[in-house]
């Protein structure tokens, strides 16, 4: 018996930002060790796919804890 089952919402099969960290360049220590020197930034280029297979992967799953509190779908954070 299923009830009310839960969907991926459709703001989560665009793209949507992810915080990354890249390596722009390196810098000496004094010490001659190379320390490198990063940035972060928005990557927009994830998506969430929704076929059956691939949107049970846990990576995309955050959105249930965005959910209204009541609303099909929604867990509490712990």
């Amino acid at each position: 018996m299923i009830n009310n089952p839960a969907f991926i919402p459709d703001s989560y099969t665009s793209s949507r930002p992810v915080r990354k960290t890249r390596i722009v360049g390196y810098k000496s220590n004094g010490q001659g060790i190379m320390i490198p020197i990063t940035e972060t930034y928005l990557d927009y280029s994830i998506t969430v796919p929704k076929n059956f297979v691939e949107s049970h992967s846990i990576g995309n799953y955050g959105w249930i804890f965005e959910q209204p509190l009541g609303s099909n779908g929604y867990v509490a954070p712990k």
